[in-house]
């Protein structure tokens, strides 16, 4: 199955770390890095075809050839955004151990990173897990208890992941993009039941899906925007 294309958290994660990301970067090697992960974030957004998935991965790749040039830079915090930038492309192109081995490094310098590339540190082991579960997800239905199991423990992985990022964020506006991954967790699971349970009783399933999702947020939600997300899991859930 081809490698998911970003959904609207992707898709807002991807686009928000490359404009934090630009602003800081000195070195004309990293800053042609940097235009190249846009590109491939920008061309991922527009294409939705497995065949146009080509493309944004050349980008991406390109991003990581550029980046594998730049030495440290001199500057603690730059050297760690060029290394977030490196294991996003990674994740781009999912070669998610390399993502995820470099992202346990970067975990004993979190404390020392900028707020944004801090809250990623946490927060691409759970988009890996996400995309590995939703990548296993068949395109048509077909009964498959064993592998809908397998994909619950995966999204509850994400999820102990989420949190655990959580407890690193105080900016209300990084909470929620944490929260919103969160949410695209909540989608992957409620995606493979409805492809591989045995029993179909969506109603029952919807219900306890919204009871779980709200156990899991509210109480997580900053309190300047609880109320329109109250509103947003009562519309999408």
């Amino acid at each position: 199955m081809k490698r998911p294309v970003f959904s609207w958290i992707y898709r807002m994660i991807g686009m928000f770390v490359g404009i934090a990301l630009i602003y800081s970067c000195q070195a004309v090697t990293l800053q042609q890095a940097q235009s190249e992960w846009n590109n491939g974030v920008m061309l991922e957004n527009s294409k939705v075809s497995e065949f146009d998935l080509i493309y944004p991965d050349a980008h991406y790749r390109k991003a990581l050839e550029l980046l594998d040039k730049v030495d440290s830079t001199g500057d603690n915090q730059l050297d760690i955004s060029k290394d977030v930038l490196t294991a996003l492309c990674y994740w781009r192109i999912a070669d998610y151990k390399k993502a995820d081995d470099l992202v346990q490094i970067l975990k004993h310098k979190a404390s020392e990173a900028a707020p944004r590339d801090q809250v990623l540190i946490y927060l691409l082991p759970a988009l890996i897990k996400i995309d590995e579960a939703k990548a296993e997800i068949p395109l048509e239905p077909q009964i498959n208890e064993v592998l809908l199991k397998e994909l619950n423990q995966k999204v509850d992985e994400a999820l102990k992941e989420i949190k655990n990022a959580l407890m690193h964020v105080e900016s209300p506006m990084l909470r929620i993009y944490v929260l919103e991954t969160g949410l695209e967790a909540y989608n992957v699971r409620k995606l493979a039941h409805n492809k591989l349970a045995t029993d179909l009783n969506q109603s029952a399933f919807n219900s306890e899906m919204k009871r779980e999702i709200k156990n899991f947020f509210i109480d997580k939600l900053p309190t300047e925007i609880g109320e329109s997300w109250k509103k947003t899991l009562g519309i999408r859930y």
